[in-house]
């Protein structure tokens, strides 16, 4: 994360600048300090793009975002992305849905932007990072411990990513769209020898088509258990779920069925005492929470 306190001018709302970079797309925002989203746009990341082209790529939505801004101060930058990060460096160390990237200099995207140097990169709010800043990966605690279970992008296999995300929803469903309801998007999908994605599975399960629903289950199942453990292991009294996935899970009316599955699983009345809590901003939870992170390094949120 940057920030930059001196371009701050009487008068003129400041911005910030926001990323979440995800394993398919890179998505930029300009966000204001009440946490509403005043323009935002995304990049695809290329199948097998190579580490230099990555970055192009993104340092160019994040300039989009800066010219967007125009003549309003801007009071940083921050991104939001999974993996691994160097203190000290501010060098990603290890990222399971963007290898490519790692040993990536992050500030280095948006410096030539800003014009300043980083303050450093805040990872998850600074509340815990571990020794090495590699804590808090929920999504690669092992749910599956079959020998044919699913393999994650962080090598590892039964990973919860491996199991309940957007794409392993998407790869679930595909594997099975030959036997899904005639003229359900899987079954188009699948004729049309076509890519799925997430969106669409819940798409067909609204619409009541069964290898849908059977591959959401699954998904649900598996998240219960993580969940379960998120539990015994922190005991919060809020566990907030956002993006793709829990959209389309409040669509489908499941977050409560999650909640109580979580809770049969906790293992005390006080590790019980929690509540399951959609996150405000939806999709767009990891870019407003990169925004909330340069306001508060600079002290004006």
């Amino acid at each position: 994360m940057t920030t930059v306190g001196s371009d701050i001018e009487a008068g003129k709302a400041p911005v910030a600048l926001a990323m979440d970079w995800g394993g398919t797309w890179a998505r930029a925002a300009v966000i204001d300090r009440q946490g509403t989203i005043l323009w935002q746009d995304r990049v695809a990341n290329e199948p097998g793009a190579m580490q230099d082209q990555l970055v192009h790529a993104a340092g160019g939505l994040l300039q989009t975002a800066r010219d967007w801004a125009g003549d309003r101060p801007v009071a940083g930058a921050g991104i939001a992305l999974a993996g691994s990060i160097d203190a000290a460096s501010n060098m990603l160390l290890s990222s399971p849905n963007l290898p490519a990237l790692n040993g990536v200099r992050l500030p280095a995207l948006w410096e030539p932007i800003l014009g300043a140097p980083s303050l450093g990169i805040v990872d998850r709010g600074a509340v815990f990072t571990g020794a090495v800043g590699a804590a808090g990966e929920v999504g690669h605690m092992t749910i599956d411990l079959r020998a044919d279970a699913p393999q994650c992008a962080c090598g590892n296999s039964g990973c919860l990513e491996a199991l309940a995300s957007g794409t392993a929803i998407a790869r679930a469903a595909m594997a099975r769209s030959g036997d899904a309801t005639p003229g359900s998007p899987l079954q188009q999908a699948y004729e049309a020898n076509a890519a799925l994605t997430g969106e669409a599975v819940f798409t067909a399960a609204a619409r009541g088509d069964y290898v849908a629903l059977e591959v959401i289950d699954a998904a649900v199942g598996a998240i219960i258990v993580g969940l379960g453990n998120v539990l015994n292991i922190f005991n919060p009294d809020v566990v907030v779920m956002g993006g793709g996935v829990t959209i389309g899970l409040q669509e489908l009316d499941l977050l409560g069925q999650i909640e109580d599955g979580a809770r049969r699983r906790a293992m005390s009345s006080g590790h019980r005492a929690f509540r399951l809590a959609p996150a405000t901003f939806g999709d767009s939870q990891g870019m407003v929470g990169a925004a909330s992170l340069v306001w508060a390094e600079t002290g004006r949120g």
